[in-house]
C-alpha cells in the first residue's frame, strides 16, 4: 500500500495552519496535481464535511470526493476518499513548533482491482506528486505566518 509522509515547518500558528488546512478546498491552491476542489458541505469544518476534488492523473482526470472522518481542531483531520482507481487516507497533524507550528501530512491509498499489481510503481509517484505538494503548501503557509 503505497504511503507518503511529510513534515514541514512554518512560522504560521497552530490555529492558523489547521484551519487552512482543514478547508480542504484549500488544496487547488497548493497541490499542482489538483486541478479543481471545492467544498460540498456548508459551514466550517467538521466531522461529515465533504469536498470534491479532481486530480491530475497520467495522462487524465480523476474525480475523489472527500469526507472528513476525524476532526479535533487544532491538532488533526483525517479525511478519507474513494475514486474510481484508488481509496486514500489523509490525515494531517499540526503541532506548535518554535514560534510557529509543524506540520504533518500522511497520505496512504489502496489500490483498486489489478491496479494492486503496480503498487511499487505508484509508491514512486506518489512521493514525486507528496513532494510537489508539500513545498506548495510550504509555500501557502508561509504567506500565513508573515
Amino acid at each position: 500500500m503505497p504511503t507518503y509522509t511529510a513534515k514541514l515547518v512554518t512560522r504560521a500558528s497552530v490555529d492558523q495552519a489547521f484551519a487552512y488546512l482543514a478547508r480542504f478546498e484549500n488544496t487547488v491552491q497548493w497541490d499542482p496535481g489538483v486541478v479543481s476542489a471545492r467544498a460540498l458541505s456548508d459551514g466550517p469544518p467538521a466531522r461529515g464535511s465533504r469536498f470534491s476534488l479532481t486530480l491530475r492523473l497520467g495522462g487524465g482526470t480523476e474525480d475523489l470526493a472527500y469526507e472528513i472522518t476525524e476532526y479535533d481542531p487544532p491538532r488533526r483531520v483525517a479525511l478519507i476518499a474513494d475514486g474510481r482507481t484508488f481509496v486514500s487516507h489523509d490525515e494531517i497533524s499540526v503541532v506548535a513548533s518554535g514560534a510557529g507550528s509543524e506540520v504533518t501530512y500522511r497520505a496512504e491509498l489502496a489500490l483498486k482491482g489489478l491496479r494492486k499489481l503496480a503498487a511499487p510503481f505508484a509508491g514512486r509517484a506518489l512521493r514525486k506528486a507528496g513532494d510537489a505538494a508539500i513545498a506548495g503548501l510550504a509555500h501557502e503557509l508561509a504567506q500565513l505566518g508573515g
